[in-house]
């Protein structure tokens, strides 16, 4: 599934980055966000863009980036 499909409050898991082009896939992976990382989709933005968050930090993520980033649900 990929990032944009998911709903407020859902908790995944990032399974994927492989779409991601390599320069924004480097900056995601300096924020902490890697393939293993468990985050949180705190608010729906305009253009399908995602607010997450990942430990104590909030991200805001273009529709762009977040149709690129494959994910499961955390159960």
């Amino acid at each position: 599934m990929q990032l944009k499909d998911t709903n407020v409050n859902d908790e995944m898991q990032i399974i994927s980055l492989d779409t991601v082009s390599d320069k924004y896939a480097f900056r995601l992976q300096e924020m902490g966000l890697r393939e293993g990382s468990v985050i949180r989709v705190v608010q729906n933005a305009v253009f399908g863009g995602k607010v997450i968050t990942s430990s104590a930090a909030r991200y805001a993520l273009d529709g762009k980036t977040a149709r690129e980033i494959e994910v499961e649900l955390v159960k």
